[in-house]
């Protein structure tokens, strides 16, 4: 697997927005292209760049330089055919990320990245599973955040991987840190 993160603030410079749109454009991507020229939010049009550049230089070291898109059941972006190799993006704060798997014939990959706002509290309490909101009564005040943060990340990766996204309810499962990784639990059957 290898792993790409980037600043999204260098891609609110018009001509590090043009060259990510122009190689779409080479591509035939042009369906991504327009969807970002039409946001008008600089903060979240430089987001969807930095992503969709990743992507690109991702797919790009992995010897694809034309890459064809589709989008899976839940609208998953992938390469058409639904082969490999699998990639994913994320962004939060001022990142973006993206994770690829190496060879064509690795599973696919949910990737995930976040900002430690300090709202975990309420969040946890409306989409964590009482396995996860266990988990996390044991971390004291100045843990919480850090431990909160980490499950979200883990669970949105997990939604990502399988492609359901949030079209999965995110109280359905639990994801739990150990030390040699981690454990998933489906809640809808215990």
């Amino acid at each position: 697997m290898r792993l790409y993160l980037e600043e999204t603030g260098r891609y609110e410079h018009p001509e590090e927005a043009d060259s990510v749109l122009k190689r779409l454009r080479t591509i035939g991507w042009d369906e991504r292209a327009d969807s970002i020229e039409k946001l008008s939010n600089p903060a979240v049009s430089s987001k969807k760049l930095a992503g969709t550049a990743l992507i690109l230089t991702a797919l790009e070291e992995a010897g694809i330089c034309s890459p064809v898109f589709e989008e899976g059941r839940y609208g998953k972006l992938r390469l058409k055919g639904g082969s490999g190799p699998f990639f994913n993006i994320s962004h939060s704060g001022r990142y973006a990320f993206c994770a690829i798997t190496d060879t064509p014939d690795e599973t696919d990959i949910g990737a995930d990245i976040q900002e430690i706002t300090g709202k975990g509290r309420d969040i946890a309490q409306r989409f964590f599973s009482d396995r996860e909101r266990q988990w996390l009564s044991g971390a004291d005040d100045k843990a919480y955040d850090r431990e909160f943060t980490k499950l979200w990340a883990l669970k949105e990766a997990y939604i990502k991987m399988t492609g359901e996204g949030l079209s999965k309810e995110l109280g359905s499962f639990s994801v739990i840190p150990e030390k040699e990784g981690v454990m998933l639990t489906d809640e809808s059957t215990s």
